[in-house]
């Protein structure tokens, strides 16, 4: 097993070169902003459609006066073609309202995430899983000797094996004060499993049916509430955002800038 806390974010900008020319015909709307400008002045490196900073953004995130993008108030550590994750840092008197700032409009924790909670008065009937002593005694210590130190878990696993996000109704039912923080456990093998502390993975999705380019592969989701959602990815061979509104999917010469978050302690 594999514990890990969230990483420093240090922003690495590399520009790859793919080795085909390309012309973008698909324009990104022009009332989203895709960058973000920190104390300094200078613009971060252009996220890619449908992320961007500004109301006409269809996933709109918040810049940072340090330039970094958060969402919901959580600073945001990656972003992929599939989930958002971000920094919950393990806080024993957080309001437990503060959890609906995880459910947006176009995003909701996956069912990939244990939500750690305080001072619920309603036990669950299905234990939620904290695989490691350790890291259950991590977070106890946290809140040792307070009045908020009586923590509860919530999972989707023993409840809805087929569920993709936390369901909220389910979690506000624990009745808990406080939201502590978070564990992402993603499975590395069958008998081995990676726990991220102090993380959250949102999955998100575009609403309605599928609006890929021709050249991508078209996910439908079964967002929170019953709503129709989609994601696109390129099929293999190609690059792009995968969305019929975005840049597409293309052969050719694209430059890419790719965001790493990496940890200065190692």
């Amino acid at each position: 097993m594999i514990i890990s806390s969230p990483p420093v974010p240090i922003f690495v900008a590399v520009l790859v070169t793919l080795q085909v020319v390309i012309a973008i015909a698909h324009a990104i709307p022009a009332n989203c902003s895709r960058t973000c400008s920190g104390h300094d002045g200078r613009p971060s490196p252009s996220i890619q459609y449908p992320f961007g900073f500004s109301p006409g953004c269809p996933i709109q995130l918040n810049c940072t006066p340090d330039g970094n993008a958060s969402i919901g108030g959580f600073p945001v550590l990656a972003i992929t073609s599939d989930t958002i994750t971000v920094t919950i840092v393990a806080q024993c008197d957080r309001p437990i309202s503060i959890v609906q700032r995880l459910y947006g409009p176009h995003f909701a924790p996956t069912s990939k995430n244990a939500i750690l909670l305080n001072n619920c008065s309603s036990r669950s009937s299905v234990a939620c899983p904290l695989p490691s002593a350790m890291a259950r005694t991590h977070f106890e210590s946290i809140c040792a000797g307070g009045t908020n130190s009586s923590m509860s878990c919530y999972s989707e696993q023993g409840r809805n094996s087929t569920a993709e996000f936390i369901d909220l109704k389910g979690l506000r039912g624990l009745k808990c004060q406080y939201l502590l923080s978070g564990i992402l456990a993603e499975s590395i093998s069958n008998d081995s499993m990676s726990l991220d502390v102090q993380m959250i993975q949102l999955g998100w999705w575009l609403d309605g049916d599928c609006k890929c380019d021709k050249k991508a592969a078209c996910r439908n989701i079964s967002a929170p509430d019953k709503r129709r959602g989609f994601r696109c990815r390129c099929r293999d061979g190609y690059v792009g955002d995968g969305f019929a509104d975005g840049i597409g999917c293309h052969k050719g010469k694209l430059e890419l800038i790719i965001n790493f978050f990496i940890n200065d302690s190692l």
